[in-house]
């Protein structure tokens, strides 16, 4: 091994502290415990039945690791992986989808007609109420695609507990137990049954957006599974919508929904999205000195509105994301805490900052890439590639580390790894890369030839020892 020096400049871009803060975020809400385990996260309606829900803000949490972990750190696998299984098991609390006992008796706002309310249920996900089904489908279908996991497909992967303390005619909790492809079953028959316009949300009321993203995980799960199911929900559905008036075309009062539905919608139909976005974001934007855009405020109140641009444009138009997000910088309050960062609600600022935007959408932006979605769904991991792509494993967001840059150099054949320490203190680390190819590699740290290695047949693996503080760590394993 001539070589006593090597640099990581040349493999890609690290992470910026902003994108490394809001991951660290996602893990702070993902793993807090009694007795605030919900701190920062409080919707303006109690219930979760808002747009600023639990559910909207976890699920937008795991998708930004999910386009992080794809686009930006496919190397960085054991991190990803736990900070989305901490969010998945989040969804499934009570605390998220207990609303729906309650909305599944429908009322007179979504069904004018109604004379008497429905019998109701408290299983959340077995008929209508897309608006959690479809979104922990699409959490445990990318968990699938990007780790080749199994997790959730044993019969009690997802497991509801609905026990009331004082409420009942028994004893016992009622318990209902799904897997990824039954609960993909219930979605499936649901479109069927509703002539392939979609699943409902609340009872009679089926909204473009939330049908997307159980599409984008039938994709990912066709992929695992050998089936073209995706392809197949999405001719059924085409074919509906004509037959109802094209509602995407249709004017609106706000920008909010086109937007939400056109940042995911944009994965299985980019060329309709993109000719949309030309026409639905006009009038919606001021260009102010400094480079920066301000959001025109929708007329209806309390609709999340940046939080649903901000993803539109992480996936069509970056360059107005910059301007957007530089605004909303300077007029919002960023704040770190723990390592993470966030925005803090605040509804009677200029730009209207909710925790649906400030906790979730803005730090998704922020990871995204620019056609990031579609990519993914032109190009999911298969088995194959996950278990063959060199991958750090041993160590978690616990540990106290951020990822800045993680992933498999096949032009220098070298793993390249970048860490820092965001308490600022010094950490002993001990993690492991597995995956590598047969060879001997040279191991750089900081540039600095420390040691040279022999990954023989068989997991490839090379066990590191490594000190990481708040200056950061760069390290390559250089292949000879």
């Amino acid at each position: 091994m001539s070589t006593t020096t090597v640099s990581t400049s040349m493999s890609s871009c690290a992470l910026t502290p902003v994108q490394a803060g809001h991951l660290r975020h996602f893990h702070n809400l993902a793993t807090q415990t009694s007795p605030h385990p919900w701190a920062y996260m409080g919707s303006q309606d109690p219930q979760q039945e808002w747009l600023d829900a639990y559910r909207y803000q976890v699920a937008i949490m795991c998708y930004a690791p999910g386009a992080a972990h794809y686009h930006r750190l496919p190397g960085v696998r054991e991190p990803m992986q736990v900070l989305i299984e901490a969010l998945v098991e989040r969804m499934t609390r009570r605390e998220v989808w207990g609303y729906w006992y309650l909305t599944s008796q429908s009322g007179v706002k979504v069904d004018p007609d109604l004379k008497q309310l429905r019998k109701p249920w408290a299983d959340p996900v077995k008929e209508e109420n897309i608006m959690y089904s479809g979104h922990l489908l699409l959490m445990v279908s990318l968990h699938s695609m990007l780790f080749a996991s199994n997790k959730y497909d044993d019969p009690t992967g997802l497991t509801f507990v609905h026990a009331p303390i004082f409420w009942g005619l028994s004893t016992s909790p009622e318990k209902f137990s799904y897997k990824r492809m039954s609960l993909q079953k219930v979605v499936w028959d649901e479109m069927e049954k509703h002539g392939w316009l979609g699943c409902p949300c609340e009872p009679n009321a089926i909204f473009v957006v939330c049908n997307q993203f159980p599409l984008i995980a039938m994709r990912y799960n066709d992929i695992r599974e050998g089936t073209d199911l995706a392809e197949e929900a999405i001719a059924h559905y085409r074919s509906a919508w004509p037959r109802k008036n094209d509602m995407l075309a249709v004017p609106s009062d706000g920008v909010g929904f086109s937007a939400w539905a056109g940042a995911f919608m944009h994965a299985s139909d980019p060329v309709r999205c993109r000719e949309l976005y030309a026409t639905q974001r006009m009038g919606f934007f001021t260009r102010l000195e400094g480079g920066r855009l301000v959001l025109n405020e929708p007329p209806v109140a309390g609709i999340p509105t940046l939080g649903y641009v901000a993803q539109w444009l992480s996936e069509l138009d970056t360059q107005r994301l910059d301007a957007l997000l530089k605004h909303v910088d300077a007029s919002c309050s960023p704040t770190w805490e723990k390592g993470g960062l966030f925005y803090p609600s605040a509804y009677d600022s200029d730009v209207k900052m909710d925790p649906f935007t400030g906790n979730a959408a803005i730090g998704y932006a922020h990871l995204n890439v620019e056609n990031g979605q579609r990519r993914m769904w032109e190009e999911p991991w298969d088995d194959r590639r996950v278990r063959g792509y060199p991958a750090l494993v041993g160590i978690t967001f616990a540990d106290g580390v951020d990822f800045l840059r993680g992933l498999w150099d096949e032009k220098r054949n070298a793993f390249v790894l970048s860490l820092r320490s965001w308490s600022g203190e010094k950490i002993m680390i001990n993690p492991s890369v597995i995956h590598l190819p047969t060879g001997t590699y040279g191991m750089y740290v900081d540039g600095e030839l420390k040691k040279e290695i022999t990954c023989q047949n068989g997991e490839g693996r090379v066990d590191l020892e490594l000190t990481v503080d708040a200056m950061g760590l760069d390290m390559v394993l250089l292949m000879a």
